[in-house]
């Protein structure tokens, strides 16, 4: 009979297996969706983009949030700049991530619409000056990814700046994707952040009871 000593170190011996296989399958996911992502023309995201913007009053941690955290979308994501527009426009204060050289990791930084910005270092726009706001003194995040579960997970590029930026924020966090990035189920790690909502062109998911708000 196994005693509980052996069965301790024979599921600590399966643990490496079990992380290698889920990082093949984020290696495998991430290729099929880099693909999907690299048909998709500009007009096609500048419009979903747009349509995403309209669906965040949906979102009530959004229409009350005095601070959100954004990003500056690359090549072949979804555009934020609607939302940046519309967060402007609405008078809330904005933050993007930037990497801080001191502590080799991203932080949030504040950033006004218009004000200079440089390539950062995973190609990322960033702000030229930098002024670091705390996590904790941000209201909503608006977050990159991959793809998005409809239950909240998230795979991102592979590098855990996100997750690491995340960890310990308690703010409602909304994924900001293509409709076709939304999954059913996403393979996880210990440390990967989910979502509370994700928000695409078409739908406006709570991840925390799945519930689908869809409207054309």
């Amino acid at each position: 009979m196994t005693n509980a000593t052996e069965q301790g170190r024979t599921e600590a011996s399966d643990r490496p297996a079990a992380n290698d296989a889920i990082r093949s399958q984020k290696t495998a996911l991430r290729k099929r969706m880099r693909k999907m992502l690299a048909v998709v023309g500009e007009d096609a995201l500048a419009e979903a983009g747009r349509a995403a913007a309209g669906r965040v009053v949906e979102i009530p941690a959004f229409c009350s949030a005095r601070r959100v955290a954004v990003y500056l979308a690359l090549p072949h994501e979804m555009p934020t700049w609607p939302l940046i527009e519309r967060c402007w426009r609405e008078g809330k204060e904005l933050c993007v991530p930037a990497h801080d050289a001191a502590e080799n990791r991203y932080r949030p930084a504040k950033w006004t619409p218009g004000a200079p910005l440089r390539q950062g270092r995973l190609g990322v726009m960033e702000p030229i000056s930098l002024e670091w706001i705390e996590p904790q003194a941000i209201d909503v995040w608006i977050v990159p990814g991959l793809a998005f579960s409809i239950t909240g997970e998230r795979l991102g590029r592979g590098k855990g700046a996100y997750d690491r930026m995340l960890l310990g924020v308690h703010a409602s966090r909304v994924g900001w994707a293509l409709d076709m990035q939304l999954v059913e189920w996403l393979p996880v790690e210990a440390g990967d952040v989910l979502m509370n909502w994700v928000v695409t062109e078409r739908r406006t998911v709570n991840c925390a009871c799945r519930s689908v708000a869809i409207r054309p």
